[in-house]
């Protein structure tokens, strides 16, 4: 049985919601992905799979696609319009109005609901739908906010495929920052019985897993937060020095060309979120673009060409990895595995290797787990413990009271209930 998968998402990791039943990227994944069935159940322990193994999950492969592992399944690229991949950018804090939301919930649920001929509900169980997260508002009193674009209950309708979306919502009801939620993943999938590893998620923002060697009482000894930006602040002031033109640095091929301004590097590090302990998350509510015009007026006493800006960008997004592991690890890690959009960026990975010295800085392919569908795996295999009632949280990591289930979930009206 062939599987197809949509995906809604925009190549220069400016993401917006997605029916993550698979992710492809745009204008990146073509052909097929050879596949090996899981079974239909999973022998669930203490939530672990037993066969949750990188080897079982490539490109997607997952035990409720109802895929019998026939045929390789197929990949449905939808693209995204220009027009969505900008609206996260225009709903920061100032502009979190009604008559702003509405807007880009609206297409958001539509885009991740349209549904090609190919695309059959009987295929499909349920989608995963993981909202854009243009501002993740961090506590003023007790519980903090965080806004998901996209609607599950309209993908849902739309497609005819029950869908669990807004998954960080109940970490912070329970106190939690409701990020990061991929190190219970992370856990399944990367532990590793010799080394210490951090698995570093570089997308528009940067966030951190550390796995102990798992043994003992290792589960909780994982950690993770959000280190800073990741190619966010890059990506933006590519635009600008582009007028618009481009909306990356393709290899970080630009930076590479440049000299990173240490001086800089060193004032920008002494902001506020980066001495701030863990638990903690950011969004693009703080590294958006208020930030950048910010550090494109301090750049102005030195004198940096464009190449050189993005080059300090660069620096700060690998300092702010690296100094973080020295505040708040434990101890240095044996291994750095880096995946998401910036694991693609050359010069960014070449520069973090030099300031980790001897530590190998690899990436989740290397160990068996494609840096492109990670994330997408991340997400469905949440949704899946959702369906389950199985907690997909770490309180260690989230700050959150007490492990819980993660996600809405919506049935189309056909089956007559929703939750």
């Amino acid at each position: 049985m062939k599987v197809d998968r949509l995906n809604v998402e925009s190549s220069s990791e400016l993401k917006v919601g997605r029916l993550n039943v698979v992710r492809v990227r745009a204008a990146e994944a073509e052909g097929h992905a050879t596949r090996t069935a899981l079974p239909k159940a999973w022998p669930f322990g203490q939530g672990f799979p037993d066969n949750l193994q990188p080897d079982n999950l490539q490109a997607g492969n997952l035990p409720f696609s109802n895929a019998k592992g026939e045929q390789p399944a197929t990949e449905t690229n939808l693209g995204q319009k220009a027009t969505l991949r900008e609206q996260p950018d225009n709903l920061q804090p100032a502009n979190l109005q009604p008559a702003n939301l509405q807007p880009a919930n609206l297409p958001y649920g539509n885009a991740k609901g349209e549904q090609p001929a190919n695309l059959q509900p009987t295929n499909l169980p349920y989608g995963n739908a993981k909202g854009e997260q243009p501002a993740n508002l961090q506590p003023v009193t007790t519980l903090g906010y965080s806004l998901q674009l996209g609607r599950g209950e309209v993908i849902a309708e739309i497609t005819g495929i029950k869908t669990i979306s807004n998954f960080r919502v109940a970490d912070i009801a329970a106190g939690g920052e409701g990020a990061p939620l991929v190190p219970k993943i992370d856990a399944c999938l990367l532990r590793s019985s010799t080394h210490n590893r951090c698995i570093q998620n570089i997308g528009g923002i940067g966030n951190v897993t550390y796995l102990p060697v798992s043994e003992g009482n290792w589960l909780e000894q994982v950690y993770g937060w959000d280190t800073g930006p990741g190619n966010a602040l890059l990506d933006l002031a590519v635009e600008y020095f582009t007028n618009g033109r481009k909306t990356y640095d393709y290899n970080g091929e630009w930076a590479a060309s440049g000299t990173p301004c240490e001086a800089l590097v060193e004032q920008w590090l002494a902001q506020e979120f980066f001495n701030i302990p863990p638990p903690k998350s950011t969004g693009r509510e703080l590294y958006g673009i208020d930030y950048l015009k910010q550090c494109l007026v301090e750049s102005e006493a030195y004198n940096l060409a464009p190449a050189d800006f993005l080059a300090t960008l660069t620096e700060l997004t690998v300092a702010s990895i690296v100094e973080s592991y020295r505040n708040f690890l434990p101890q240095m890690p044996d291994q750095v595995l880096l995946c998401g959009g910036g694991a693609s960026n050359l010069y960014l990975k070449q520069r973090l290797q030099i300031r980790l010295d001897s530590v190998p800085v690899l990436t989740t392919d290397q160990v068996g787990l494609s840096r492109d569908f990670k994330e997408a795996i991340a997400f469905a295999v949440l949704a899946h413990w959702r369906n389950l009632g199985i907690p997909g949280n770490l309180p260690q990591v989230t700050g959150a009271s007490e492990a819980v289930c993660l996600g809405n979930l919506y049935s189309p009206r056909s089956q007559h209930h929703s939750s």
